[in-house]
């Protein structure tokens, strides 16, 4: 069972990371905003328990088809996120939103 999942989270990953160094035009298909967030977890050093502050930043992630009608998604900063509009074509460079 545990190779099992392991396989699937490896076929996860590649297939995600896949599309993240597509060069050329796509399409804005949509966009999604994810705000960011603190919690709190406990770490056990030598019988001590001691909270642990993480945070994770907003993210903002925008899909997109490329020319084939291939879809995927990519991560941008707030400037790009806010510039792309559905159904604007966009250039990308690995991956990466080029104005």
């Amino acid at each position: 069972m545990k190779k099992l999942f392991a396989a699937l989270a490896l076929s996860s990953v590649l297939a995600l990371t896949a599309c993240s160094d597509y060069t050329g035009d796509a399409v804005v298909d949509g966009k999604s905003f994810s705000p960011g967030y603190t919690y709190v977890s406990m770490m056990t050093i030598d019988k001590t328990t001691i909270p642990v502050v993480n945070t994770v930043p907003d993210s903002w992630d925008v899909s997109l088809h490329d020319p084939k009608g291939e879809t995927f998604t990519i991560s941008v900063n707030q400037d790009d996120y806010n510039w792309a509009e559905n159904g604007r074509t966009v250039h990308l460079e690995h991956g990466e939103i080029r104005r």
